[in-house]
């Protein structure tokens, strides 16, 4: 249940009747009339500009800040120079009478009225770390959160109505709101009564749990609607993860190409550690080169997504990199190359493992191997990556890694 105010409703036609719904969210409404408890959120109007204005992450993507900035800030200078506010900002009705909800919170010291059910749930995040807080430290020291991340349909009462709540708290809000929109089934939305709901369960069992994960990530971008399609899962799984990740895998690990390669080179992927001085005449050159430039741009582009929380493009440049390896790998063919020299230079710029940057090699792994048909943990079992480094974080350069693909000192 939320009170609209009349900008925020238009009439529509529905079966032939003329009806008003809400704009924000397509829903029925109806008039009504009763005696609430109000929050003054229009003395909190310069205070959430200042929070948007100061940080543009504070909602993302930029296209919903643009949107909560639009409705807190947009405005005009009239005649006498006063700003004229564009959409007012009503404020919060915050209890409703007990007559007709009383199964919720009561007023403080007034049973007539209990609390609206959006303040107690919101004011749940701080509760549920003990507040109100005595002294420092504990729970306390986890607000404000560094992402909360919220549907489309419910910006407004976490983009408004929760910060200005915090203010007037005397807290800050969450540094950063992520907010996504929402999963369709086969490009409808999902209903019971249509029976079209998606069943993540039944998907894990089929596919797994990093299939499921590695769809859900690579499909979901925060803008628009997500569709959820059992053929897609599929198509994916199979295409993305079994062909390419998995087919490139096994390419680099495959025993036979392993054989072929130069001794010192095999007996480094023993996992013993060997400078890159033992690996003789095996260099980067003009056919390898392109792939591990790509590789090591992949990286940085990688984080940059990362770091804007753009997940399904970060995955999309991890599988952009893997198709591009495994067409390497079919150019170069080191299957068929006499030369245990040149079967190494094909095998240099494999995105599991690079003798001079074993450390971000590890990266890759940590990144690519988690999205295969089986576990993460086998993957980079296969892969041998350390279990000290299986995670997306940058190692320097030198740092000594037992079990890698390659290593260096």
């Amino acid at each position: 249940e939320a009170f609209y105010a009349p900008n925020q409703v238009i009439e529509v036609e529905i079966d032939g009747e003329k009806v008003k719904v809400a704009k924000e969210s397509g829903s029925r409404v109806e008039w009504m009339e009763e005696e609430n408890y109000k929050f003054r959120l229009s003395a909190f109007r310069d205070k959430l500009t200042e929070w948007l204005e100061s940080n543009p992450r504070s909602i993302v993507p930029l296209d919903r800040w643009k949107e909560v900035h639009t409705l807190v800030a947009d405005h005009e200078i009239n005649d006498k120079g006063e700003k004229v506010y564009t959409h007012p900002l009503e404020d919060l009705s915050i209890s409703r009478p007990s007559s007709r909800l009383s199964w919720g919170i009561p007023v403080p010291d007034d049973p007539e009225h209990t609390i609206y059910v959006w303040i107690d749930a919101l004011t749940n995040y701080i509760t549920a770390l003990g507040y109100p807080w005595s002294g420092s430290g504990g729970k306390q020291a986890a607000w404000p959160a560094d992402v909360q991340v919220i549907g489309v349909d419910i910006v407004r009462f976490h983009a408004i109505y929760w910060p200005a709540m915090l203010f007037a708290l005397g807290l800050e809000p969450p540094k950063t709101l992520l907010t996504h929109g929402h999963w369709t089934m086969d490009n409808f939305k999902m209903s019971k009564s249509r029976g079209n709901v998606a069943d993540p369960f039944k998907a894990i069992e089929t596919y797994g749990a990093d299939a499921v994960r590695y769809y859900l990530m690579r499909n979901a971008p925060l803008v628009t609607k997500s569709d959820w399609s059992d053929a897609q899962v599929k198509k994916h799984y199979q295409r993305d993860l079994a062909s390419m990740i998995g087919n490139l895998c096994n390419r680099i690990n495959s025993e036979k190409l392993v054989a072929k390669l130069p001794e010192t080179y095999r007996y480094r992927l023993s996992g013993s550690t060997l400078t890159l001085d033992n690996m003789g005449e095996v260099q980067s050159n003009e056919v390898n080169a392109p792939v591990q430039e790509m590789l090591f741009e992949t990286l940085s582009q990688f984080e940059s997504k990362m770091d804007t929380l753009e997940v399904n493009k970060a995955v999309t440049l991890v599988s952009e990199l893997v198709e591009r390896a495994n067409a390497f790998f079919t150019h170069a063919a080191p299957w068929s190359e006499p030369d245990p020299v040149r079967v190494a230079e094909a095998h240099f710029p494999s995105p599991f493992g690079h003798p001079a940057k074993s450390g971000h090699a590890n990266e890759i792994v940590g990144t690519v191997g988690p999205l295969r048909h089986t576990t993460g943990s086998e993957d980079m079992d296969v892969c041998a990556a350390n279990v000290r480094l299986r995670k997306v974080k940058r190692t320097e350069s030198g740092d000594t890694m037992d079990r890698s693909l390659y290593t260096s000192r």
